[in-house]
C-alpha cells in the first residue's frame, strides 16, 4: 500500500480546516493571469474564514487550492464562486492508501487532464516506497509535474 497524504493543516481545535480543490470552467485564462484570479477570488470570499492558497490555470479549468472551516455550507461557496466560471467539480483533499498499480494509473489519469499538483502529490507517495531506477524515474515525472504546476501558477522563471 501507497500512504497519500495532502498535509491538511487545523487552524485550531476548535476551527477545523476541510481542504479541497475547487475545479472551475475556464473559458478566457491564461496562467498569467493566476493571481489576479487569486485576488479575485479572495476577494470574492472575504466574508468567510476561508483559505485560498493558489490557483492553477489548466486549458479547460481554473483549480482553486482553498481550505474551508468544516462548519461552512460548501453552496455558499459554490454561488460565490461561479462568479467567476460555473463549478465543474469540488473534490475533497484527504489522507489515504493507495495500492502502487492504482496510483500510477491515477497519476496518469491526472497528468493526461493537466491535474499537476494532484499527479505531483499521488506519485511522491509512491516514490517513498521505491528504489533504484524505479525512483529515479518517478523523481523525474514528479519534477515535470511541479514544474508545470509553476507554470500553471503563471510562475514562468
Amino acid at each position: 500500500m501507497v500512504r497519500r497524504s495532502y498535509g491538511i493543516r487545523i487552524r485550531s481545535l476548535m476551527d477545523p480546516l476541510s481542504r479541497y480543490m475547487v475545479y472551475l470552467e475556464n473559458e478566457k485564462y491564461l496562467p498569467e493571469g493566476a493571481n489576479s484570479i487569486l485576488s479575485l477570488s479572495r476577494n470574492i470570499l472575504e466574508d468567510y474564514k476561508i483559505i485560498i492558497r493558489d490557483v492553477r490555470v489548466a486549458s479547460h479549468f481554473l483549480e482553486l487550492d482553498i481550505s474551508i472551516p468544516s462548519s461552512l455550507d460548501l453552496e455558499k461557496i459554490r454561488s460565490k464562486l461561479s462568479q467567476i466560471g460555473t463549478i465543474m467539480e469540488i473534490d475533497k483533499i484527504v489522507e489515504g492508501e493507495l495500492d502502487k498499480k492504482v496510483s500510477l494509473e491515477l497519476a496518469r489519469q491526472l497528468f493526461n487532464n493537466e491535474k499537476y499538483w494532484k499527479t505531483h502529490e499521488i506519485l511522491e507517495g509512491v516514490w517513498k516506497h521505491t528504489q533504484g531506477d524505479e525512483r529515479s524515474l518517478l523523481n523525474g515525472i514528479i519534477l515535470v509535474a511541479a514544474a508545470l504546476v509553476h507554470y500553471q501558477k503563471g510562475e514562468h522563471d
